[in-house]
């Protein structure tokens, strides 16, 4: 299939930020926070589930699993982002969501009061939990927060999308199902257009053969450096291995045709999620997270093929360390 799955949104949602949520790790009132968009093995997740074909994935390893279970092969997912009934993209960047189209004036300006610029806007749930005469049990007071696409970008028509890239969904059925934490739901619909791919082909058809690039990630990239944590201010801590991993994978994948000039970004810790078959979680990955800007100079051709790889060392094939492309040079 080659095209992209929508997922609507009836409610607000919540898609777990890294961090424990029970009263042992976090004291009597525990808390949970939503990540902006949901990772892309959550909607990887959800797919295969839907698809039901988990009882004949033989492999090992959380990626290779779910894309045995999707039927993968040699295609790939690209994503995730929100999408209107106007047809309108809005890609993630730090607390805000941007429309694709403005995403170069945000280089260009690097602050985020720019047109087609909406700052994600979150609901809190408050909670206890109950025993059997109705009194609050100890320590099951909580509070989750919830992202809200309907309030951000005040219309009621907000879908979830991921690109498809000649993945097999055959079967994939128009249905509702859970997505993300604390029973919300979204019902699954399938389009025919790449909403990023498309942006991606019209991008790159614009730019010289050989030039400069503003790569920016749409979604996490995963990393494992070699190097540990180095002390760089009073209670401050980085992660300096992760340049150098992202300096050598870029190298790697490109083949010596990409060079990366400068990262400009976040680095946050991220778990791959919750393997329901297997019963236990998915590793937790050093991660550039979606926003950050990598800006390199190559060959045109060169960056389509890391957009098709996918610029990750873990799950590239669903979805993670997808980005778009911008040219300097114009």
């Amino acid at each position: 299939m080659r095209g992209c799955v929508k997922l609507r949104i009836c409610s607000p949602m919540f898609f777990r930020a890294p961090g424990e949520f029970s009263p042992t790790a976090r004291g009597p009132r525990a808390t949970a926070e939503s990540l902006p968009l949901p990772t892309p093995s959550t909607i990887a997740g959800l797919l295969a589930t839907s698809l039901g074909r988990y009882e004949q994935v033989e492999a090992k390893e959380w990626d290779k699993r779910v894309e045995q279970a999707l039927g993968i092969g040699e295609g790939y997912l690209r994503g995730p982002y929100l999408l209107t009934e106007n047809d309108d993209v809005y890609l993630c960047f730090a607390d805000c969501v941007v429309k694709i189209e403005e995403i170069p004036k945000l280089l260009e300006a690097r602050e985020r009061e720019i047109d087609g610029a909406e700052k994600i806007k979150f609901i809190e749930h408050i909670g206890v939990q109950l025993g059997g005469a109705k009194t609050v049990e100890k320590g099951y007071m909580y509070t989750a927060k919830f992202v809200d696409y309907l309030a951000t970008l005040g219309t009621t028509n907000v879908w979830v999308g991921m690109d498809v890239n000649d993945v097999n969904l055959e079967g994939i059925d128009e249905k509702v199902l859970r997505f993300g934490g604390e029973g919300r739901v979204a019902k699954i619909e399938v389009g025919q257009n790449q909403p990023l791919g498309e942006f991606v082909q019209k991008n790159l058809s614009e730019a010289p053969p050989h030039g400069s690039f503003d790569l920016f990630l749409v979604s996490h990239s995963l990393f494992v450096p070699d190097l540990g944590l180095d002390r760089i201010d009073e209670g401050a801590w980085i992660h300096l291995g992760i340049f150098k991993s992202i300096r050598e994978l870029v190298r790697e994948m490109a083949q010596g045709k990409i060079v990366v000039k400068e990262v400009e970004g976040q680095v946050c810790l991220l778990g791959a999620g919750y393997d329901l078959k297997m019963k236990k979680r998915k590793p937790v990955y050093l991660a550039l997270s979606p926003g950050s800007v990598i800006r390199v100079k190559g060959e045109k051709e060169a960056v389509r093929q890391l957009y098709e790889k996918g610029f990750t060392v873990k799950g590239n094939r669903l979805g993670y360390g997808t980005f778009i492309p911008f040219s300097r040079e114009h």
